[in-house]
């Protein structure tokens, strides 16, 4: 089976932010959407999290997350982490710091339009620390366990900041 992306929307910056929030960019036109970010942060390899926004643009903060994953890391043992009940999605994105840090994410998301439907997540990660020097990667799959129409998502860190990002959605055909 092929399929087609179509863009829908780039959100960017390179200011010092906790949080950045991609609203608008669910609809009915699409099932499947992939997002694709590349973040930096002041540390090595620190976790963004996730949440959802609701149709009418507010936060989704309630414990209605789980999600599971396994990390890889050059320089430590590998990891797993699995979370039931959240508040958010734990680390569906990882940064890396340094001057030539960069931490990369492919992500899908199945049925966020969808009033009828839980809203799934196949997540896919890479980092690169220069500070540290280290390379990881991650993998995980989460769901929002509501059926409720989603209209965007805020990627966040609980603490420093995200130096640079970009953030590009588009609908999967």
């Amino acid at each position: 089976m092929s399929s087609s992306l179509e863009f829908i929307k780039n959100v960017n910056g390179s200011s010092n932010v906790s949080s950045i929030d991609v609203t608008n960019v669910f609809s009915d036109k699409y099932d499947v959407y992939k997002v694709v970010t590349k973040i930096t942060t002041d540390v090595a390899f620190h976790p963004v999290n996730m949440r959802l926004f609701d149709s009418g643009g507010t936060i989704i903060d309630q414990s209605e997350y789980n999600y599971g994953f396994i990390e890889l890391r050059s320089s430590t043992s590998f990891g797993k982490g699995v979370g039931e009940n959240q508040a958010q999605l734990l680390r569906p994105m990882r940064t890396g710091s340094g001057s030539a840090a960069v931490g990369n994410n492919v992500l899908y998301i199945f049925n966020p339009y969808s009033s009828s439907s839980f809203t799934f997540f196949n997540m896919q990660v890479s980092a690169y620390s220069s500070s540290t020097p280290q390379v990881g990667g991650q993998k995980g799959i989460a769901v929002h366990k509501s059926a409720e129409t989603i209209s965007g998502f805020r990627y966040f860190v609980t603490s420093d900041n995200i130096t640079s990002h970009s953030v590009s959605v588009f609908g999967v055909k």
